[in-house]
């Protein structure tokens, strides 16, 4: 690393500023946690259940495969919690039209029901924590975030 390792932009960072960027991803992931918890714990479900219905819930996967994309791991760290949200009768299967090789994920009624409702949860903890931020702010913040995972995650 060269001596400008810690500069963004044209301003450096300080280690207790990097800290305090770091602190805040997981603060964030605290609150969704703290924010799921319940539905977590009526259905047995593990921190990616909730999110696996929203991504469904949202039209954002379709297959088992587009939510190993999703969370950047192998399918079979999927099957697993795939297995606890079919059980818990938040989410089904069935072959998809144009490839009957390939399941479909479909929320059940329940599933809309709980995704439902995580999403109005969510959304109000959002509006309120961030209300004294302009959209335009929380946007940025939320690209921000997105461009430090990719190109984190980039090889």
């Amino acid at each position: 690393m060269g001596a400008d390792s810690n500069q963004i932009g044209t301003e450096a960072l300080s280690w207790d500023e990097v800290g305090f960027l770091l602190n805040s991803i997981v603060a964030a992931t605290r609150a969704w946690r703290t924010a799921t918890q319940r539905i977590r714990d009526e259905f047995s479900l593990k921190p990616r259940g909730p999110w696996i219905l929203g991504l469904i819930y949202a039209g954002r996967v379709v297959f088992p495969a587009d939510l190993a994309k999703y969370f950047q791991c192998s399918p079979s760290l999927i099957t697993g919690e795939l297995d606890r949200v079919i059980s818990a009768g938040l989410v089904t299967t069935r072959k998809h039209a144009a490839d009957a090789r390939q399941l479909e994920l479909l929320l059940t009624p329940l599933g809309e029901e709980v995704s439902r409702s995580i999403s109005v949860t969510v959304l109000e903890m959002v509006q309120t924590a961030l209300s004294t931020y302009s959209k335009e702010e929380v946007l940025f913040g939320a690209r921000l975030l997105i461009d430090f995972a990719d190109k984190l995650n980039k090889p």
